[in-house]
């Protein structure tokens, strides 16, 4: 679709973007969320835009809040597990896999040098 201003379509630049390989997003009006779409139809009353990348800093973020989030329900799994089996027995089966989970928790700490922002500020920087 070309305008009397414009000879290119409203969306050129995201077009030429997608078949070079980009990743495109559409934005949902009713949530004001972005999505990654695979197929646009490239309507001109829709907003498109190419996937912002994150910044190293923010895939280890990332990363470290996925990280914790295993952990939290390892713990709700291990806390089930010592209601049907007793204490002892579940602590000693799990000693050597939480030592590890701590292991992988302070390494992603130290490489991620602790980035004080949440998840929806990742999301809003976008």
């Amino acid at each position: 679709m070309t305008t009397s201003k414009n000879k290119y379509h409203i969306h050129h630049k995201e077009i030429i973007a997608w078949a070079e390989g980009a990743s495109i997003q559409i934005l949902m009006r009713s949530t004001n969320e972005w999505f990654d779409i695979v197929y646009p139809s490239w309507d001109a009353d829709r907003q498109y835009r190419i996937k912002p990348e994150l910044t190293e800093a923010q895939q280890r973020l990332i990363r470290l809040i996925e990280c914790a989030a295993d952990v939290q329900s390892r713990i709700e799994e291990v806390k089930a597990q010592i209601e049907r089996e007793g204490e002892e027995q579940v602590l000693s089966d799990t000693a050597s896999e939480l030592s590890k989970i701590e292991e992988n928790i302070q390494s992603s700490m130290v490489s991620a040098r602790f980035y004080p922002w949440s998840s929806k500020a990742i999301e809003e920087s976008l």
